[in-house]
């Protein structure tokens, strides 16, 4: 359950027993209650997760609820998140793709001259299902395509405009 999930579904009976906090794949903590037979909260168990940083304050591993090892390249780029990613990074430190742990799922990032990530290409069993494109005007994003350059949204100042409907 992610920190937004919480605090959408935490009124129910399901939240008085366990509560599990996470941002993204990230685990934050674990909050564990026990009631007596009036329903008072006799007892709280928070868990969480302990992270280790090296001397240049990446961080190393996490142990707890979960336990990992962070690995990073020469340049101080994550390539190993200890779980199910790994990152590879081009010759400038871009990322430019993220593979999935035992699986053969991508993620490829594209960039222009200016190092504006352009596009994003993602890849399922090695077979390209959806791709996405990015037009800047200047340093802001202007227009989202699809595979096909047709434009699937378009940023203005004012607001945005998707699908010929104005979010404005």
């Amino acid at each position: 359950m992610t920190i937004r999930e919480c605090a959408k579904s935490c009124e129910g009976e399901e939240s008085k027993i366990r509560n599990d906090w996470s941002l993204g794949e990230v685990f934050l903590a674990q909050y564990t209650y026990a009631y007596d037979l009036a329903s008072n909260r006799t007892s709280e168990l928070v868990a969480t997760t302990t992270s280790t940083p090296n001397n240049v304050n990446e961080l190393t591993s996490q142990s707890g609820r979960v336990n990992r090892t962070l690995t990073y390249d020469l340049n101080g780029s994550l390539i190993n998140d200890g779980s199910t990613r790994t990152f590879e990074w081009d010759g400038a430190n871009w990322l430019v793709a993220v593979n999935y742990t035992g699986t053969n799922d991508r993620s490829e990032f594209t960039y222009d001259g200016l190092s504006r990530c352009v596009k994003i290409v993602e890849k399922t069993r090695s077979r390209v299902t959806s791709t996405r494109k990015f037009v800047w005007c200047g340093m802001e994003q202007c227009e989202f395509r699809d595979a096909n350059d047709a434009v699937t949204l378009r940023v203005y100042p004012q607001g945005q405009y998707a699908s010929a409907t104005p979010y404005f």
